[in-house]
């Protein structure tokens, strides 16, 4: 449920005009509310993994990818890859960066791993999604 809430929050941010990220916070139980506060400050860490993520809660990755599917109601790699999309459309629309940048700033292997993970959650290539989204042409 609450990652459904936080993708359709994500689509609609992400379709029309994104900001930053959206608060983590709503009415989760306590330990989630940690834990996706703590995936929002550091998924962007050239370290941060869910092994790392696992380590800073005392669990194994298994184990917090259990405890967030269960808790949160939804995937853990998911909710990040998702994070980076919506980082991707606040830099996309922004303007200041090469789609290449982007895809090494957000942790991807290559600029068409970048693409086609863009593709996949927001349904179009980075390059469609700015020519539809520039300063000009935002689309209400």
């Amino acid at each position: 449920l609450y990652l459904a809430r936080f993708y359709e929050r994500f689509r609609t941010e992400c379709l029309s005009a994104p900001k930053a990220l959206p608060d983590a916070a709503d009415s989760r139980p306590d330990e989630l509310e940690k834990i996706m506060r703590y995936i929002e400050k550091h998924f962007l860490d050239a370290n941060f993994s869910i092994k790392s993520l696992a380590v800073q809660f005392g669990k194994t990755p298994s184990g917090m990818s259990h405890y967030f599917k269960k808790a949160a109601n939804g995937n853990l790699s998911q909710y990040i890859e998702r994070l980076k999309m919506q980082k991707a459309c606040s830099m996309l629309s922004a303007e200041r960066y090469k789609i290449s940048e982007i895809a090494v700033i957000l942790g991807f292997s290559s600029s068409s791993a970048f693409t086609e993970a863009f593709k996949r959650a927001v349904g179009q290539t980075p390059r469609a999604w700015l020519s539809t989204h520039k300063s000009g042409n935002k689309m209400e």
